[in-house]
Formats: structure tokens, C-alpha cells, sequence
């Protein structure tokens, strides 16, 4: 299991809706906190073993907006089946080096380039099938789909 991996996907996903929360690895757990609060976790990385936390000040406030019930969803969904995801690379052959082979987009400032194969703060150089699918739609990016190769991103990265 690539917690890296998983922690970073589910911070994705929470923070589509919810931009103030934080995923991360707390005391052996996979852990979702808001402002300096943990309030809910997967025991032991265990999809089985959910538990909230959040006292007084959060409860009623975390019920009522599902910020508890989307967290142990995707988090569960995560936990037991990790999502594939496969780099693009673009460029091939002697003159194509590594570091500027594969296709990177950077989401917030709506940008793509080509670059090394690592995700590198903003920009990604990893995509599911489904965020691949929708490269594919880009009308700004000129690209014979049917040329490049997916390199599936292993696991243990």
C-alpha cells in the first residue's frame, strides 16, 4: 500500500468541496483534520476501523455539512482498492530525455507542458484513466493519442 499515494488522492478529492481540510498520517492512522483538529481517521490504514473525534466544538458543525460521510466514503473506497494512475509519456526515442518526455499539467494555473515523470508541487505528472480521458479532450493540446505510451506509476513509488 503507497500511503503517499492514497493520502495524496484523498486530499484531492476532499479538498474539491472542502479546501480547508488537511489528509494526512497521524499515530499510525489515515487521518483527515480541520484547522488543528483531527476529527476522523482510519485506524491502522484499516478501510474497517473508522473512527471520528470530534468533541463538541465539531460535531454538530462536521454532521451537517458531510464533510465525516465523504471522508469515510473516499477514504474506504481508497483504502481498498488504490486507483491506478499512469504517466504520459509523449516523447520518445534517442532525443527524447527522460526529463522532458511526459506530458505535466498544472490544474490551478491551467497549464501543460512537457516535463520530467514526477508529480512536483502543483504539477502533475500522474493521471488516472478517467483525468486522462479528459486530456484527451483538450483542444489546445495537439497529440496523437494512439502514439503515447501510459506507463502505469508503481506502487511502491
Amino acid at each position: 500500500m503507497d500511503k503517499g499515494k492514497i493520502m495524496n488522492q484523498l486530499q484531492q478529492k476532499m479538498q474539491e468541496t472542502y479546501p480547508y481540510v488537511e489528509v494526512l498520517e497521524y499515530c499510525g492512522a489515515l487521518a483527515l483534520k480541520i484547522e488543528e483538529k483531527i476529527i476522523a481517521r482510519f485506524k491502522d490504514w484499516n478501510p474497517d476501523s473508522y473512527c471520528v473525534e470530534c468533541g463538541p466544538n465539531y460535531t454538530e458543525w462536521a454532521l451537517s455539512n458531510g464533510i465525516l460521510l465523504e471522508f469515510y466514503k473516499e477514504g474506504r473506497k481508497l483504502l481498498k482498492n488504490p486507483i491506478k494512475k499512469y504517466r504520459i509519456r509523449v516523447l520518445k526515442g534517442k532525443s527524447a530525455e527522460r526529463c522532458s518526455s511526459y506530458l505535466n499539467v498544472n490544474y490551478r494555473a491551467n497549464i501543460v507542458t512537457f516535463a520530467s515523470d514526477i508529480d512536483f508541487e502543483e504539477w502533475r505528472a500522474s493521471f488516472t484513466k478517467n483525468e486522462i480521458e479528459e486530456l484527451k479532450k483538450y483542444d489546445n493540446l495537439a497529440i496523437d493519442w494512439d502514439k503515447v505510451e501510459l506507463e502505469e506509476v508503481d506502487d511502491e513509488n
